[in-house]
């Protein structure tokens, strides 16, 4: 195993240079590539959360069974907000959500200089909706998919000139196709959305949210950036709507915005909304203690989050050099292939998420579940996933010992992502030192451990204090990994929640 430092391995210098390696040059504008889903076995588009119908379900199950009033009554600014009330919150809170993202892996990379193009991806489709009573009283809803994120397309510019074109900034990852993720709502929604966004020159929210993203990089907090997010997403939308006639949909829309807007503000007066983003569990305190917490800690989940982020990315690109000689048929048999060979929760979480399909349908009760119909095309399905194993062995067999090996680099990486909290509890959340913690310990667990155990256990995080050719003795006789029981005692001991080693990058 290769001997590294938590500096070293999640330094902005580190993720930078990846992010710069394996990115997507932009190719001009282009409209979007649109995916659909379909069924498992033969899905084409995202596991993203796609929501294809925002309309109220007691509405949109009942279409055929309405009386005539109701129908007509469709036809109104006012009712057509309403039926899409649940949808509306919904593209709020994943805006602020993904924004947050955003800032969270732009958060001191200010090697890049970032901006913003129109959508180049969109994953998801809604089709229209037909509202019709039983006399033949009739009201069609046109859909649009729209965008959960302010900016699904960011772009980085690497500030040393290497890539003056720019290029798309952690494509491949899960969190860009959280970002082109849709919900399916009324157009008027989305024409709603296209006049805060904007075009991104026309210093709208999407040209502000670009700014505040750039303040990031130069190390503005996550957190107050998206606070400031939220002040000029409410901003934008006050000045769009005072600017529409009272009969506008649009406008009825951007009133049900301001609202949801207002609530989310008051919600991000406390801590407790950005912990539970980020998977913390640190207390409704907003004491010294928790302050402090907060402060080193959330800068190790940074860490992590961009840490799996390029991850994603360089497995993603690798999966994609092997299906360069593959057609587009025969790339979609690789995904299934890979995600029945990799079965393994951990390794199976990760490629879920990259090659966008559930592996639900490799397990053997699914084909159980399948007319007879289906079952004969699944079985043909298999067959043609075999024969592609056999067209392309060496290609797969050398993309299989790649992702083994970067599956055995993210576990070790996983393992110093711990160790490195453990050194942030210890040493600037509690101020022990190692013979305080080992006292701690045995008080509260009962369990006697010594201070070369607490230096083992810290190693992945140490600071480059001196180079690795010092050492006289073995890494495995200096490193001690912090397993899921350690992580669970230590935590007892600081008097902490044991999620704080949790989850990091198999588990998140």
């Amino acid at each position: 195993m290769i001997s590294t430092s938590y500096p070293k391995l999640f330094s902005e210098n580190s993720h930078s240079e990846e992010i710069k390696n394996s990115g997507i040059p932009l190719a001009g504008s282009r409209k979007a590539k649109k995916c659909i889903n379909t069924k498992p076995w033969t899905q084409t588009g995202s596991r993203a959360p796609v929501i294809n119908y925002g309309e109220d379900e007691n509405v949109l199950y009942n279409v055929n069974r309405l009386p005539d009033a109701e129908i007509r009554s469709y036809e109104k600014p006012e009712k057509i907000v309403k039926l899409n009330k649940e949808g509306i919150e919904i593209a709020v809170d994943r805006r602020v959500a993904l924004f947050f993202q955003q800032a969270i892996l732009c958060y001191k990379m200010s090697m890049f200089r970032f901006g913003a193009s129109a959508a180049v991806d969109q994953i998801g489709v809604s089709p229209k909706m037909t509202l019709k009573s039983e006399s033949g009283v009739k009201v069609v809803h046109k859909r649009e998919a729209a965008h959960s994120s302010t900016l699904p397309t960011l772009i980085a510019y690497p500030k040393d000139g290497s890539m003056p074109q720019g290029f798309v900034y952690l494509a491949g990852g899960s969190s860009y196709s959280q970002h082109n993720s849709t919900i399916g709502m009324h157009e008027c929604v989305n024409g709603a959305d296209e006049l805060i966004d904007g075009k991104g020159s026309d210093n709208k929210l999407r040209q502000k949210a670009v700014a505040i993203l750039n303040l990031v990089a130069d190390g503005l907090d996550p957190v107050k950036a998206t606070r400031q997010f939220l002040d000029a997403f409410k901003e934008q939308v006050r000045t769009e709507g005072k600017r529409l006639d009272i009969s506008d949909p649009r406008r009825h829309v951007l009133r049900e915005y301001f609202r949801n807007i207002h609530h989310i503000k008051g919600a991000t007066q406390s801590s407790e909304l950005f912990d539970r983003l980020i998977g913390l569990q640190i207390g409704n305190g907003e004491g010294e203690k928790e302050r402090k917490l907060r402060k080193v800690v959330y800068k190790r989940r940074f860490d992590i989050i961009r840490h799996q982020e390029v991850a994603e990315c360089r497995i993603a690109r690798r999966i994609e050099e092997t299906q360069k000689v593959m057609t587009a048929r025969e790339k979609s048999f690789l995904e299934e292939m890979l995600l029945k060979e990799f079965s393994e929760d951990n390794t199976r979480t990760i490629l879920e998420k990259l090659l966008s399909k559930s592996a639900a349908y490799n397990d053997a009760s699914y084909k159980q579940t399948l007319d007879a119909k289906d079952k004969r095309a699944y079985q043909q399905r298999q067959t043609r996933i075999q024969n592609l194993v056999q067209k392309y062995h060496h290609e797969i067999d050398s993309l299989k010992r790649d992702l083994r090996r970067e599956f055995r680099r993210l576990a070790q990486d996983e393992l110093i992502y711990r160790s490195g909290v453990f050194w942030t509890l210890r040493k600037e959340v509690c101020g022990w030192t190692q013979k305080e913690f080992c006292k701690q310990h045995e008080q509260k667990s009962g369990k006697s451990v010594s201070q070369s155990w607490v230096s083992r256990m810290e190693h992945g995080s140490h600071l480059a204090r001196r180079p690795e050719e010092e050492y006289r003795t073995p890494l495995n006789q200096r490193r001690r990994y912090v397993s899921l029981s350690d992580a669970r005692a230590c935590a007892s001991t600081f008097g902490v929640d044991a999620g704080l080693f949790l989850p990091g990058l198999f588990t998140s």
